[in-house]
């Protein structure tokens, strides 16, 4: 049985942008795409400065092993010591008389260094996962908290401005013409730039049956054997996508916090974006924005055909063997 209700896109690629020539949409400024540096300026040129790299708000540490934020690290190498701040394998603290379990051990004393009970004890207790300045702490910062950045304007002025093409919502089924009618206003793409879908017109049961965390696996195979199929090139901005490896477009499943969402946070950054407080819809943003306008309108269809077939299914069970001999 397929799924043939009509769904409610809304589109957004991203690329270098000539706002002229938008149809049925409009120009957002998006300082996560850099095309040819420009973008729409307020003064500040924000998205060309180097100041996100020296942010020191909370909300956009990282740590630098794992990409998680510091009260979520559990990496080795930032297991330290709380008192000397070294790694747990070079702490020298002084642990002779530290009280165990089963209170002081007289043996430390005696010998003058740590019993293989206290030094365990000691380990468990005085010692926590901290991506500190001198460790693997970095600035990952993407302009959501609020920064303010006083560099000079240099901006360029081009035909074009770096940032999104967003269209009206429409029902699916007129998308791909609106994708071919505007392709002249999208002047040039690169590895920044994807393209997100919006997706609507859901019932309670639809959009719950796709915050399922299967569904991520469920697009996430069907994808891959797309692109095999259609031969994308490897090391392309699509396979890098998939591969998690672009910082908008997490490998992450984050469907309980987005879920009651109502502003633009960081937790939107995953391959599908359940915004359902801010705008009632489900955002799949693991599309690269193709520099071939019909791998643009091949990918849309793909996503949809995706969906379908999900919300068909219900909650359809995938096979690991059959995750392997896609991905392989």
């Amino acid at each position: 049985m397929n799924h043939t209700k009509v769904l409610s896109v809304g589109v957004e690629p991203e690329g270098h942008i000539n706002e002229s020539m938008i149809i049925d949409g409009e120009y957002h400024h998006d300082g996560s795409v850099d095309v040819d540096g420009s973008g729409e300026c307020d003064g500040s040129c924000r998205d060309s400065c180097e100041c996100r790299d020296y942010c020191e708000c909370e909300e956009c540490q990282r740590c630098s092993l794992c990409d998680c934020r510091p009260y979520d690290c559990q990496c080795d190498d930032c297991y330290v010591c709380h008192e000397c701040e070294e790694h747990s394998e070079d702490c020298v603290c002084d642990m002779r008389h530290h009280n165990t379990i089963n209170g002081t051990c007289d043996e430390c004393t005696q010998l003058g260094y740590a019993c293989d009970d206290c030094r365990e004890y000691y380990m468990d207790n005085n010692h926590e996962y901290s991506c500190s300045d001198t460790c693997n702490l970095r600035t990952s910062c993407d302009w959501d908290c609020g920064c303010e950045c006083e560099c000079d304007c240099d901006c360029s002025t081009t035909s074009g401005k770096d940032g999104e093409a967003v269209s009206v919502p429409m029902p699916e089924t007129e998308m791909e013409d609106w994708l071919n009618k505007n392709e002249p206003a999208i002047l040039r793409t690169n590895n920044t730039c994807g393209m997100h879908i919006h997706v609507g017109n859901l019932t309670h049961k639809e959009y719950g049956v796709l915050m399922h965390p299967d569904f991520h696996e469920f697009l996430r195979v069907e994808l891959t054997a797309w692109g095999l199929k259609n031969q994308i090139r490897e090391g392309s901005a699509f396979w890098n996508r998939l591969k998690g490896n672009n910082t908008y477009c997490k490998d992450d499943y984050r469907a309980e916090e987005q879920k009651l969402d109502t502003s633009k946070s960081g937790q939107r950054y995953c391959f599908v974006n359940y915004c359902w407080k801010l705008h009632g819809t489900v955002e799949v943003r693991i599309l690269p924005c193709f520099q071939k306008p019909e791998l643009r309108v091949k990918g849309f269809k793909e996503v949809l055909r995706i969906i379908h077939a999900y919300l068909a299914k219900n909650k359809p069970k995938i096979h690991r063997l059959e995750i392997k001999e896609v991905i392989n």
